[in-house]
């Protein structure tokens, strides 16, 4: 065929060579190239099996069992090591136990220890009782206290009604039995307060408090008696003052004495006020214990002096002359 290369064209041994030794050449940089990746790929096998045979010599330390009651772990056999079964998993084993005795299954569930999901199932207190007495006082005590129990024992809401109920005498029963009758029960501790409030605490209350508040006055009450009935009224009265306001108010009440004492005093805040009262009234009550002194200016003394004998010139007369003197001769006649 025409322009094909004639196939019977003979090559010298000159160039025959040549390709060979191209070919030869090519061949050893290919084998090297070949022989360069499989080192890398048997030292990265390498690197893989001896982590892999480090990682199964540390797993039978994480969980070892066999530990000592001194808390040390129990040393391994001298034996020489056997070629390991690939096919059996290693032994599980449990963590040392640092707990003392039982310690090691601290972190396995136990039957009779249940997970309650409710706080309050663990907490034990008594509710004072209410007998639903006509009392504002009485009743505001009684919810201060039960607040307080549930704040500090961290009661939920929806145990707050049940258990402040459960305390329930005499006419407050009625009165809530009267309120499921009509089922007009507060399901909520706020509720039920306010509902508590409109039956038990006069409407008048309030108003009554704060004119209480305007004439309270220490008088015979001890400085801690009257700080605590005015503190307590003004929070169930709910007044709010700003820090001098409530200096006033308290200095306002205190008695005169202990006034005229804390006026040489440095004072800012309400406590320090109160501080101070107090030790007025303790230097004040030692004074009137204080026994008076019943000392009285000495005069001195003196003798009374004897009677000066009678004069002798007076008692030295003598009898002629004492009857001269009575004898006296009469006057003469007149002519």
């Amino acid at each position: 065929m025409a322009g094909d290369p004639d196939d019977t064209e003979c090559v010298n041994y000159k160039e025959l060579r040549d390709m060979l030794t191209a070919m030869t050449d090519l061949f050893s940089k290919n084998q090297e190239s070949t022989n360069t990746t499989l080192e890398r790929v048997q030292r990265g096998m390498a690197d893989v099996v001896d982590r892999v045979e480090a990682l199964e010599a540390r797993l039978p330390a994480v969980g070892a069992t066999n530990v000592q009651q001194d808390g040390e772990l129990a040393e391994e056999d001298d034996e020489p090591d056997e070629i390991p079964d690939l096919h059996r998993p290693p032994p599980r084993r449990q963590p040392p136990n640092r707990h003392g005795i039982g310690g090691g299954n601290i972190n396995r569930p136990h039957p009779q220890h249940v997970r309650h999901d409710d706080p309050f199932a663990k907490v034990k207190f008594s509710i004072p009782p209410f007998y639903g007495n006509y009392d504002a006082e009485a009743y505001l005590d009684w919810e201060m206290t039960v607040e307080q129990k549930f704040s500090s024992h961290l009661v939920p809401e929806q145990h707050r009604v049940r258990q402040a109920t459960s305390e329930f005498k005499d006419f407050a029963i009625i009165w809530w039995n009267e309120l499921s009758t009509l089922r007009l029960q507060p399901d909520t501790w706020d509720r039920l307060k306010a509902a508590m409030r409109e039956r038990f605490v006069p409407p008048s209350y309030q108003r009554d408090l704060r004119k209480k508040l305007q004439r309270l006055e220490q008088g015979d009450m001890s400085v801690q008696d009257y700080y605590a009935e005015l503190q307590k009224g003004m929070i169930r009265a709910g007044v709010h003052e700003e820090t001098e306001d409530k200096i006033c108010r308290f200095y306002g009440g205190l008695r005169r004495e202990i006034q005229d004492i804390v006026d040489y005093k440095e004072y800012n805040t309400v406590n320090r006020l109160f501080q101070l009262a107090i030790l007025a009234e303790k230097e004040l009550q030692g004074r009137q214990q204080r026994p008076r002194s019943s000392f009285t200016p000495r005069t001195p003394s003196t003798t009374p002096s004897r009677a000066a004998p009678p004069s002798t010139a007076r008692s030295s007369t003598t009898p002629s002359a004492s009857r001269a003197t009575s004898t006296m001769t009469p006057p003469a006649p007149r002519v």
